[in-house]
C-alpha cells in the first residue's frame, strides 16, 4: 500500500496545463479552380481553426500532397487567409467506389496492379504520386468497381467459383463469383466472416447498387477478419518474411499512459480505492517495461493524469506531441479530442478498456483492444459449425423478459438459416407437432424456447421430451445473462439429462463466469462453451513470472487490471520495437507473450481504426477443466 501511495504522489509531481483548444470546423471545398500548364488546382483559403489535417481530409489528398504543391508550408499551423493550391485529381473530383490498399514491403504498383485486377494507369490516376515512388505504410485508392467480372455466369447447378486469396494489406480477400440463391447470410456462413465485414469491402455493389447481388458479379471476401481459422499458406509466410525483413528494431520510443489516477483528490477513500484498479493498469505496464528493457528496448514514460486536467489541456503537453504511442485515455470525452491530436501527428493511440465510439472508426491510428460483444458471440457461435443436420439446435430465451428476448433475436442472425419452431415449458404452450426423431431424416430446424423460471419441475420435464433429441448432440444457446434464470434451467436440464441419457453442450456468455450463486458443476456437467476475451492459464511460465514479479514490488496480488496493462504495454511496444512506428500492416505476424489476452487486429473499416477480435474459445469438460478448443 505504501509503494502505491508513493506512485500517486509521485503522479501529482507531473503537473498538467489548462488551456482551450478552438473547436474542429468542417472544411468546405473551394470552388476556385485555376489552370497552370496541362495541371488544374483548387485554391483553398485557409479559414480560422482549419488544420493541416482537417483540409488533406475534405479533398481527399494526403499530407505529402499538400505540401508538394505549397513548398512554403511549414509545420502543422496554417495562417488564417493562407491560400493552399490543391491538386485536381479524379480521386478528389469525382469519388468512385474504391479500397484502400496499405503499400507492403518489395511490393510494386505492377504486383498491387494485378492483386486487384485493375491496370497500373488506373491505379496512378487516382494516385498521382504513386508513379514515381511508392512508401512503405502509404495508402492507395484501389478502383475496385472497375473490376470487370470478366468469369462467365455459371450455369445452373455449377459448383460456386472463387479465385484464389489474396492480401490488400489489411484483409485477406477471396474473389467470389455470386451464385444463384446464395445470400449475404450464407456465404457469412460459408466463409465465418460477419455481413458488415463483406460489405465495407465491397464498395463497388452495396455502394452504388444498394446491396443487391447479383448473379456472376464479384464480390471480395475478407477471409482473414474471421479470426477463426488463419491458415498458414505460403502467402502468410511471404508476408512473415517481409515483415521481418524490415529490421527496423528501434533503439528507444516515447510512450506516454493517459488514465484517470485522480490523483490529486486522494483525500478521499472511496475514490482512492476507485482509482486502483488504473493504478494496476500502470503497475502491470511497468513490469512490461521491464521485460522490453531486457530485450534491448528504452522506452521514454510520460504519464497524464486525465482526471486533473481536461482533453485540451492534455494535449498541449509537450510530452504528448513527443509520443510515439499513446496508451488511454480511458472515456469517450477524453479519448476523441486526443485521438484527433494523435492523428493530425500520426501518433498511434490505444483505446484501453473500452470500445471507440464509432466516429473514431476512420481513424487508421486508432487501436481497440476490448473484443466488443458481437465478436464474442459471432465467433463463439460460428466458430462450432452448428449444423441442424448433425446436431440439434435450440435457442433458449426467457419468457416475458425484453432483454432476453432482444438478445434471442440478436443470437439467431448467427445461428444457421433454417425453419424454427417456437415451444414452451407452460403446460397451453408445448406444440404438438414435433419432430419425430425415429426418423433417419427430418427438415432442419433451429427451435425457440421460451422458458418460464420458476415452474413445476413437471412442466420443464414435459418440454424438454418434446425438444431434447436423445440420439443426436443437443446444443442449447441460452440468451439470458440473468444468473436465477440460467441456475434455473441449467438445473432443471441437467436432471432432465440424467434421467433421458442426453447428450447436452451448453453455450453461454462470458458473463457468466461473474456468477457467484450458481453451483459451477453445471458448467462442467453440460460442456458449457464460451468466447472470453481475457483467460488467464496460471500454469504457464509467464504468467508465473509475472505474479512473482508483481507480488514482489507492489506486495499484493496482481487483477486482470494489472495483466491488461502489462500486455498492452508489451504487445505494441515491441511491435513498433520489431517493425517501426508503422508497424500496423505487420500485426497478423507479430507474436508476444501476453498474460490473458489473445490480440488478433484488423480494420473495423478499409483504411480505419484498427479492432481486437481474439478471443478465447473455452470448453468446461466433465473432468472439471476448463480448455481451450480451436
Amino acid at each position: 500500500m505504501k509503494v502505491r501511495l508513493l506512485i500517486f504522489v509521485l503522479l501529482l509531481t507531473g503537473g498538467t496545463l489548462a488551456a482551450q483548444q478552438p473547436a474542429a470546423v468542417t472544411v468546405t471545398r473551394s470552388t476556385q479552380i485555376i489552370t497552370e500548364g496541362n495541371q488544374r488546382y483548387y485554391e483553398h483559403q485557409v479559414k480560422k481553426g482549419e488544420t493541416v489535417y482537417s483540409i488533406c481530409r475534405a479533398y481527399g489528398i494526403t499530407e505529402a500532397d499538400l505540401r508538394r504543391d505549397n513548398p512554403k508550408l511549414d509545420g502543422y499551423t496554417l495562417p488564417v487567409d493562407m491560400v493552399l493550391r490543391i491538386l485536381v485529381t479524379p480521386s478528389n473530383s469525382t469519388p468512385a467506389p474504391h479500397a484502400e490498399h496499405i503499400v507492403q514491403v518489395k511490393e510494386t504498383l505492377y504486383s498491387i496492379a494485378k492483386q486487384y485486377g485493375v491496370s497500373v494507369d488506373e491505379i496512378v490516376a487516382l494516385n498521382p504520386e504513386s508513379d514515381k515512388s511508392l512508401t512503405i505504410g502509404r495508402i492507395l485508392q484501389i478502383p475496385l468497381a472497375k473490376k470487370a467480372a470478366a468469369s462467365a455466369t455459371p450455369a445452373a447447378g455449377d459448383t460456386a467459383h472463387h479465385e484464389p486469396a489474396v492480401s490488400n494489406g489489411q484483409a485477406t480477400l477471396q474473389a467470389h463469383v455470386i451464385q444463384r440463391k446464395e445470400t449475404l447470410f450464407s456465404l457469412s456462413n460459408k466463409y465465418e466472416v460477419s455481413i458488415d465485414d463483406i460489405k465495407r469491402y465491397n464498395p463497388q455493389i452495396f455502394g452504388e447498387e444498394k446491396g443487391k447481388l447479383k448473379v456472376g458479379k464479384i464480390l471480395y471476401i475478407p477471409v482473414s477478419l474471421s479470426g477463426l481459422k488463419k491458415g498458414d499458406d505460403a502467402q502468410s509466410t511471404a508476408g512473415r518474411t517481409q515483415c521481418d525483413s524490415l529490421g527496423q528494431h528501434l533503439s528507444s520510443i516515447n510512450v506516454a499512459i493517459l488514465l484517470p489516477f485522480n490523483a490529486e483528490q486522494q483525500d478521499d477513500a472511496e475514490q482512492l480505492y476507485r482509482s486502483f484498479r488504473f493504478l494496476e493498469v500502470y503497475e502491470g505496464a511497468l513490469l512490461a517495461l521491464d521485460k522490453l528493457r531486457q530485450q534491448g528496448l528504452s522506452v521514454r514514460l510520460s504519464v497524464l493524469d486525465t482526471k486533473s486536467a481536461t482533453p485540451q489541456a492534455l494535449t498541449l503537453n509537450p510530452s504528448l506531441a513527443k509520443a510515439d504511442l499513446i496508451i488511454g485515455p480511458v472515456y469517450h470525452d477524453a479519448f476523441k479530442p486526443v485521438a484527433d491530436f494523435a492523428r493530425q501527428r500520426n501518433i498511434k493511440i490505444i483505446s484501453p478498456l473500452a470500445p471507440i465510439d464509432s466516429s473514431l472508426y476512420g481513424y487508421s491510428n486508432v487501436f481497440q483492444v476490448p473484443v466488443d460483444f458481437d465478436k464474442q458471440v459471432q465467433q463463439a457461435l460460428v466458430h462450432d459449425r452448428l449444423d441442424p443436420r448433425e446436431s440439434n439446435l435450440i435457442l433458449v430465451s426467457q419468457r416475458d423478459e425484453a432483454g432476453s428476448t432482444m438478445l434471442r433475436n440478436y443470437y439467431r442472425r448467427y445461428l444457421p438459416q433454417t425453419d424454427s419452431a417456437v415451444y414452451s415449458n407452460v403446460a397451453s404452450g408445448v406444440r404438438k407437432d414435433s419432430v419425430s426423431w425415429g426418423a433417419k431424416q427430418h427438415k432442419p430446424v433451429v427451435k425457440m424456447l421460451s422458458y418460464k423460471l420458476g415452474l413445476h419441475p413437471s412442466e420443464n420435464m414435459e418440454v424438454f421430451s418434446k425438444i431434447l433429441n436423445p440420439n443426436l448432440e443437443n446444443k442449447i444457446v441460452v440468451a439470458s445473462q440473468d444468473e436465477p434464470f440460467v441456475a434455473d434451467l441449467l438445473t432443471n436440464l441437467k436432471t432432465f439429462s440424467d434421467r433421458q441419457k442426453c447428450r447436452i453442450t451448453i453455450y453461454g456468455t462470458n458473463s457468466w463466469q461473474k456468477f457467484e450463486n450458481l453451483d459451477l458443476t453445471l458448467f462442467y456437467e453440460l460442456k458449457l462453451h464460451i468466447a472470453a476475451p481475457y483467460y488467464v492459464d496460471y500454469k504457464s511460465e509467464v504468467v508465473k513470472e509475472f505474479v512473482a514479479s508483481y507480488r514482489e514490488q507492489y506486495k499484493t496480488e496482481p487483477s486482470q487490471f494489472a495483466f491488461q496493462g502489462y500486455d498492452i504495454m508489451l504487445y505494441f511496444a515491441s511491435a513498433m520495437y520489431r517493425y517501426g512506428k508503422n508497424f500496423e500492416g505487420c500485426l497478423p505476424y507479430h507474436k508476444a507473450a501476453l498474460l490473458q489476452s489473445n490480440y488478433s487486429f484488423a480494420p473495423i473499416r478499409p483504411g480505419g481504426a484498427y479492432e481486437n477480435n481474439g478471443v478465447f474459445l473455452l470448453r468446461y469438460t466433465p473432468w472439471m477443466e476448463i480448455v481451450q478448443y480451436k
